[in-house]
């Protein structure tokens, strides 16, 4: 995440970006020390900059309910300010809320008239499996074959038609998936869609020793079994990760 700060923001902006690119659990000490930044600003910039720069934060804590709390205050505050909604986001979708990010984004078609929205859009339909839905997306853009992911959604969209999977029934295995390190409160990383073979393979990162990441694939697993008549893994696959494991 990119927060193109202005010379009074500099510093808060500096340090949450190079939070977000880290990707691990801050200390109550580094949480604090950025609220303590961002009161030091609260006269100094708009409100809605405010509430945004709060929202940001509350993505670094992986709190939910107060990114969507301070962004939905920002937005009221400055609806057409296309930077808090890109932040907004893209802050769901640092906690793994893809899935209202997407809803967020097919409740404002109207206000996201660049390419760079689309995109968001693109990859929060990617992250949750609904690969249908990401390739209609994907040809709104002006030049979808320069879209980094094209070649991965057109084979995917070819893999669930061969299948015969639907983006619902792929989302519900995502976020059943997801629900097991939200379960234990981890601390999630992001994660990466590969096709392996004709699978699509999801590696999700948490915030977890290399050695505890078996337990949790097995935890995985036994979720997998217990909820679904079909796991549909001939099709696709989620394995955990540690971050720990990621070059950043």
């Amino acid at each position: 995440m990119i927060i193109q700060p202005a010379p009074a923001t500099q510093e808060l902006a500096d340090d949450l970006n190079t939070y977000f690119a880290r990707g691990r659990k801050l200390t109550d000490f580094e949480i604090k020390a950025l609220e303590r930044k961002a009161g030091f600003l609260k006269d100094k910039i708009s409100f809605a900059d405010y509430y945004a720069f709060l929202g940001l934060i509350a993505a670094l804590r992986q709190d939910g309910e107060k990114i969507t709390y301070y962004f939905e205050n920002a937005l009221k505050l400055a609806p057409a300010d296309t930077e808090v909604l890109s932040h907004y986001l893209l802050s769901l979708k640092y906690v793994g809320m893809d899935l209202q990010a997407l809803i967020l984004g097919r409740s404002l078609t109207q206000k996201l008239t660049n390419n760079d929205h689309l995109i968001q859009m693109i990859e929060s339909a990617c992250d949750i499996a609904r690969f249908h839905e990401a390739y209609e997306l994907l040809n709104k853009l002006a030049n979808p074959r320069q879209f980094r992911w094209y070649s991965l959604i057109i084979e995917a969209v070819d893999i669930f038609d061969r299948a015969q999977l639907d983006d619902d029934e792929a989302e519900q295995l995502q976020q059943l998936a997801f629900s097991v390190f939200r379960e234990h409160k981890l601390y999630f990383s992001g994660s990466t869609i590969s096709i392996i073979n004709d699978f699509i393979h999801y590696e999700i990162y948490v915030d977890l020793p290399i050695a505890q990441i078996p337990e949790l694939d097995f935890e995985l697993s036994l979720t997998f079994a217990e909820k679904l008549e079909n796991m549909r893994n001939d099709v696709i696959v989620f394995e955990y990760r540690s971050v720990e494991t990621l070059k950043r």
